[in-house]
């Protein structure tokens, strides 16, 4: 089998994991099918919301339980696209920002929530938002890379810093409330205290910045960028940490679970994967929900099963990764039992028992991906093929289903 056929999409792999995450439920966002550029959880976790594309663009918020739409906001003509959305920390407003600097703030208290302030930012263009976890305070970013901040009561001005050469595409708060970190279209990450002073530039991606996110014990940066990468940093030193590479595809958003041990990451490859955040190897993929592109993602941070997804196509896809994460029983595993020869040579033999594998994929220890070759699933025994400089040591082999199931096997070389 000749290696031409083999194509690469990248995946960070651990052992012996196997998963069938599930869809919750999937709800439209637009009418239009506009798509979703914004998706947040309430802080009790008992809420959706998303902003969309435009015109008019659409501000929609569900009930985490069963999907329905509790809220349905019109955003007025005078505006465009909604690039972000968010809650504040205590969940007394939320607050979406629209591409041409503007940012709706509303109360949530009531039944449903209230517009309560238009912040006009003073920038031509804004692209991101994320609220303090004080709840006070929120911070933007926009064109004339800008990086602002504003209270949330009454739209008070704190911060206008000059952060990027360019646009500030990406912001975040850390969860201590004492730094912010911002990314570019300059492919800077840059990290701040909260008034305003540069404490590190971290540069290593080589395109736009797509999403930031601190851990939870605020030790660690992730940034993900149009480079197709992830990267890790140290904030205290500005140290890079690690390289991701999910996939030869633009990285579009990450977000971290509740209990600091995960990170997930959306790619326009329309894969949705979830990290180890400790030691970086993949413990879950699942690929095409429907026929949208994922572009944004949140985590609830009241349950750590639950993660909602925005795509291109102008829905919401409420995800249960359980399964994934090894937090609920599987319900069905692809058989790998058969693999043969382990230790293995130049050869894998699959027997495919269940007839449903699609795809399968090598990466070594360190998480490189070496191989993805499509399959038959027509085929009873699959026949991979691995390169003769491929060195000897321990490499992870993943199979691959339709239904975005997935086991991996460990193998020596």
């Amino acid at each position: 089998m000749s290696k031409k056929i083999i194509t690469i999409v990248a995946y960070i792999l651990s052992l012996s994991v196997g998963y069938a995450q599930s869809v919750l439920w999937t709800q439209s966002a637009h009418p239009g099918g506009l798509q979703v550029n914004g998706v947040a959880f309430s802080p009790n976790g008992q809420r959706v919301i998303s902003g969309t594309n435009c015109h008019p663009s659409k501000i929609r918020q569900y009930n985490v339980s069963n999907g329905a739409i509790t809220w349905d906001y019109t955003v007025d003509t005078a505006f465009y696209c909604l690039m972000g959305v968010g809650f504040s920390s205590n969940g007394n407003y939320c607050a979406a920002v629209e591409e041409m600097g503007n940012v709706l703030v509303f109360n949530t208290l009531s039944a449903t929530p209230v517009l309560v302030d238009t912040i006009i930012m003073g920038t031509t263009y804004a692209f991101s938002i994320d609220f303090a976890p004080n709840n006070y305070k929120m911070v933007l970013g926009g064109s004339n890379g800008k990086l602002q901040t504003y209270q949330i009561a009454g739209g008070v001005q704190n911060l206008n810093v000059s952060a990027h050469a360019s646009w500030v595409t990406a912001v975040n708060y850390s969860p201590d409330n004492k730094k912010i970190a911002s990314g570019g279209s300059d492919a800077k990450v840059k990290l701040w205290d909260t008034t305003g002073t540069l404490l590190h530039t971290l540069s290593s991606h080589t395109d736009d910045v797509t999403s930031v996110r601190f851990s939870k014990d605020n030790a660690r940066l992730f940034s993900a960028s149009l480079d197709d990468k992830i990267k890790v940093w140290n904030v205290a030193t500005g140290t890079l940490l690690q390289t991701i590479s999910p996939s030869v595809a633009d990285v579009m958003g990450i977000d971290i679970s509740a209990d600091n041990n995960h990170l997930v990451a959306v790619s326009a490859d329309k894969g949705v994967r979830i990290y180890n955040s400790n030691t970086y190897q993949l413990e879950a993929s699942f690929g095409v929900t429907n026929a949208g592109s994922p572009l944004c993602v949140a985590w609830s941070q009241t349950d750590a099963t639950r993660i909602a997804v925005g795509y291109s196509n102008g829905t919401v896809v409420l995800y249960n990764v359980g399964n994934a994460l090894s937090l609920l029983p599987l319900a069905h595993k692809i058989n790998l039992t058969e693999v043969s020869p382990n230790p293995f040579t130049d050869k894998i033999l699959i027997q495919n028992s269940y007839l449903d594998i699609t795809s399968v994929e090598i990466h070594d220890e360190q998480g490189k991906l070496l191989l993805k070759q499509a399959t038959d699933k027509s085929q009873q025994v699959l026949l991979i093929e691995t390169a003769s400089d491929w060195q000897k040591g321990v490499y992870f082999l993943s199979c691959m289903t339709d239904n975005g199931e997935v086991q991996v096997k460990k193998l020596i070389r």
